[in-house]
């Protein structure tokens, strides 16, 4: 565990109930590359832009071991970049990501996440976008979530429904060599000022959140 002090996004958090989103560390790093090498989906779904998670258990493994990596030293000032490890009693179960490079100006993030395939269908991936959302707009006065999903990924697109995400247009995506229209929503912080107190079961705890904002000027 590296010392908050120097690196402020290890004592970052946001718990509600049994789950809990903060910095991955190394051990739960290595927990969700073996979540990952187990897939994230059932074989005939395909809900990611790029093919990792249609490749062999062992590159899946990797992908998120790199990615996670690479992530960690694109951590600078004035650009927001969360990989948080999602918990289930304690448990690394799947990621849950935000981020934006105009963070200081435009108080806008996109969201984005993965959940193993065998903890999916349980209500975990509402619960992870909404705790996302609240640490977004309650910690670091956001002005606007933003989240994105294939037209074919009713999983997704029913999360961003249920939590109170508007439209916001659509486009094109390239998904394994195949045209496929990508859905886009926009939560306004005004929206989830109404929808926050039903999104959880029980009170919502924060930690480390004015620690990352003095740090990286967030």
């Amino acid at each position: 565990m590296f010392n908050p002090e120097y690196w402020p996004h290890a004592g970052l958090s946001i718990s509600v109930g049994h789950m809990r989103l903060c910095w991955a560390t190394d051990d739960m790093l290595a927990t969700l590359a073996e979540v990952a090498a187990q897939g994230e989906q059932p074989p005939q779904e395909h809900p990611f832009h790029s093919e990792w998670s249609l490749s062999s258990p062992e590159d899946r493994a990797l992908w998120v071991l790199q990615q996670q990596w690479k992530h960690r030293g694109n951590v600078t000032h004035g650009v927001l970049n969360f990989q948080l490890a999602v918990l289930y009693k304690d448990e690394p179960v799947g990621l849950q990501i935000a981020r934006s490079v105009d963070w200081p100006v435009t108080r806008i993030a996109e969201t984005g996440a993965w959940l193993g395939h065998q903890y999916q269908r349980r209500g975990w991936g509402t619960q992870m976008r909404a705790l996302i959302c609240e640490l977004l707009f309650q910690g670091f006065d956001a002005q606007e979530v933003h989240s994105a999903a294939f037209v074919d990924n009713p999983g997704a697109l029913g999360v961003s429904r249920k939590l109170g995400f508007f439209p916001n247009g659509s486009t094109w995506a390239d998904r394994a060599g195949e045209r496929v229209e990508v859905q886009r929503y926009r939560l306004p912080r005004e929206k989830w000022a109404q929808r926050r107190l039903e999104a959880f079961p029980a009170p919502v705890r924060m930690e480390g959140v004015a620690a990352v904002r003095e740090r990286w000027g967030l």
